[in-house]
């Protein structure tokens, strides 16, 4: 700090500058990191529960004997049944926010 008039000199008011915009060239590209990944959870999230309830509806129809009638959501969410030894596997298929594939199954066993 200059004494004599009690200012800072241009070479400080830079400085600073530049240290505020070097702490945003890191926190920013951080920032928007997680928003994207806190997204993805929440698309896996809601994928999950799409998942449970599709195998829920197919056990629920071998155990009725009734047809099994999918309740396939709209959007990002693409649904897949296929029987197997011991029973049926479900499984969601989806492109997070993150830009991967991301596929969960499970067994309904009948």
């Amino acid at each position: 700090m200059n004494q004599s008039n009690r200012g800072f000199t241009l070479l400080e008011s830079t400085g600073a500058l530049a240290l505020i915009l070097l702490a945003g060239l890191f926190v920013l590209p951080l920032y928007t990191t997680a928003a994207v990944e806190i997204r993805s959870v929440q698309e896996e999230q809601k994928a999950l529960a799409v998942l449970e309830e599709e195998a829920w509806l197919v056990n629920t129809a071998e155990v009725t004997k009734q047809p099994y009638q999918t309740q396939s959501p709209k959007g990002i969410y693409r649904l897949r049944t296929y029987e197997e030894k011991g029973g049926t596997t479900v499984c969601v298929e989806w492109e997070a926010q993150n830009k991967r594939n991301t596929e969960k199954c499970l067994h309904v066993y009948g």
